[in-house]
């Protein structure tokens, strides 16, 4: 444990939970090491709101530099989890960054490629960047991963239907590309 307090000390949280986790594979019954896991996850939740209110309070004092390079570096942070990797999509959106939205999007399809909400959102921040074919491509997924999902969850939104009602693919369902790969509205 002498390990695990250098890396916390270090700030250095996610190597210190990656410690702990592995001597709880060792020792599942150790009721201390459970303790300290569940204890350095809130932390690490704690610490990623701080960040994000950080962001926001740079954004509402109209520095979006300061607060793009900081949502950059979330971006690009190897082990982001996906929850966090959709807020930051979703910041990139509130700043206008459309290509960097788009890239935060990719990245969370390849994190949880089995769910639509994100192939849906890609779709969505791709036919407002111009991208009509990537856009069909992103939307056939998500439309193609939602009747399972929705089976598994009834309260689960049909973004078949919802596709046609949402404004912000208003321009895109007027394209040829859409017509051509959604021929009729549900």
């Amino acid at each position: 444990f002498h390990l695990m307090n250098q890396l916390l000390s270090a700030n250095r949280i996610e190597e210190a939970l990656l410690v702990l986790k592995t001597c709880h594979k060792l020792d599942p019954y150790n009721g201390q090491i459970n303790d300290w896991i569940n204890q350095l996850e809130r932390s690490k939740g704690d610490q990623v709101g701080q960040y994000f209110a950080q962001i926001q309070h740079l954004i509402d004092a109209k520095q979006t530099n300061a607060a793009a390079q900081m949502l950059e570096q979330l971006l690009h942070f190897p082990t982001v989890e996906p929850n966090i990797m959709m807020g930051v999509a979703a910041t990139y959106l509130r700043i206008g960054d459309l290509a960097k939205s788009e890239e935060a999007f990719q990245r969370l399809t390849q994190m949880i490629p089995a769910s639509s909400e994100p192939w849906y959102n890609l779709a969505l921040v791709q036919a407002n960047r111009g991208e009509p074919v990537q856009a069909v491509v992103s939307l056939k997924k998500a439309l193609a991963l939602n009747p399972g999902e929705i089976k598994q969850n009834p309260k689960v939104i049909n973004l078949r239907e919802h596709l046609y009602r949402d404004t912000g693919f208003a321009a895109f369902r007027q394209t040829p590309e859409f017509k051509a790969a959604f021929p009729a509205a549900p």
